[in-house]
């Protein structure tokens, strides 16, 4: 079915859906890239907090803490942890992760070759530190990875030797803290370099919730859309229906009689002329069109009755002359004379077919 073939109200019902359609797919693509760099920046933002918050507790360990604790290092037979950096910054995250809030959170400092063996990289951490090594301008990366069985943002930034002090407990284990060989050995930790990228510092943060929760933000907003859009739809029919087609009808009925020559004396109490009146009182274009329509007919069915008449007078002449034909005139002759009734009735018709459409 080709679509001028349909009413009016299924035109504009079906033009409307289109735009709808179209407004909802091209604005729920806007609104899902909008949220998904949201979750993105969210969660970014969240691992940025996080770096900077443990490298503040590095930095207060390394020069307020350590300098405290170092003497003991060579006196103690047990090595203090808390004089280093990334155990003070491991530890205070671990009982961060203890707020529900933050439990799959999780902070590394994997080291290729650590004291500690919980600080062994996985093998995503092991192909980001040879990133590093091999663009040593490269300051910071970021992406989602697997972990735990979930997807979770990262943030790694390279670990470099770049103090001297460091080589103390990390350089030769002949001149390592008694404390420290008697904890962990030396056996691993040890033969670091200055300037070296021996590991990675990386912040794991959940994405996964974020993400979804992006979605039902998505979901709840494009349901408003579609909810408002159809009552648009349904209202915006309503009206047209009510204030267009509906007072379109009658004038196409009127037109109709007037084609099909169906005015007669009943026009006084025509309904549809009546429903024309009726819209003549409105101001809006409608109205000035129904006033059109009532001027017409009532001037088509004028020229009609006159017609009529003056076709009666014609018989009636006709017949008189009929019974009394030595009194007949030319004149008379001449009205009552065949050709000139059909001329009569072709200007009647000429004149019917020149009236306003």
């Amino acid at each position: 079915m080709r679509i001028k073939n349909l009413k009016l109200a299924r035109q504009f019902t079906l033009f409307l859906s289109v735009v709808f359609v179209l407004s909802i797919a091209f604005c729920g693509t806007i609104l899902s890239d909008a949220l998904q760099k949201k979750a993105r920046d969210e969660v970014a933002t969240q691992s940025l907090l996080l770096m900077q918050t443990m490298n503040a507790v590095r930095t207060y360990t390394s020069q307020e803490i350590n300098p405290l604790l170092a003497p003991q290092l060579e006196t103690e037979t047990v090595f203090i942890p808390e004089t280093v950096p990334a155990y003070s910054a491991r530890q205070v995250f671990e009982n961060l992760r203890d707020s529900p809030e933050y439990k799959n959170f999780f902070y590394k400092e994997a080291v290729v070759n650590p004291t500690n063996l919980r600080d062994l990289p996985d093998g995503f951490e092991q192909e980001t530190i040879a990133k590093f090594r091999q663009n040593p301008e490269l300051k910071e990366t970021w992406g989602y990875r697997q972990l735990f069985g979930e997807q979770v943002f990262y943030k790694a930034r390279p670990i470099q030797i770049t103090e001297a002090s460091c080589l103390r407990c990390h350089g030769d284990p002949k001149t390592a803290p008694k404390s420290l060989l008697a904890t962990y050995g030396n056996q691993t930790g040890f033969g670091w370099n200055l300037n070296e990228t021996i590991g990675i510092q990386t912040v794991y943060v959940p994405s996964e919730a974020v993400f979804s929760l992006s979605r039902q933000y998505w979901a709840g907003v494009m349901g408003t859309f579609i909810v408002t859009f159809a009552i648009a739809i349904v209202l915006i029919n309503i009206l047209l229906k009510r204030h267009v087609i509906h007072p379109l009808q009658p004038m196409a009925r009127v037109a109709e009689k007037i084609g099909t020559e169906q005015l007669d004396d009943t026009l006084e109490r025509d309904r549809d002329l009546k429903q024309l009146a009726t819209l003549s009182r409105q101001q809006d274009e409608l109205g000035h069109l129904a006033r059109i329509f009532q001027q017409m007919a009532h001037g088509v069915y004028l020229r009609e009755r006159q017609l009529g008449q003056q076709l009666q007078q014609l018989q009636q002449l006709q017949r008189q002359s009929q019974e009394s034909p030595v009194n007949s005139t030319s004149s008379s002759r001449d009205r009552t004379d065949p050709s000139y009734l059909n001329a009569l009735l072709n200007k009647a018709k000429q004149l019917r077919g020149d009236r306003p459409q």
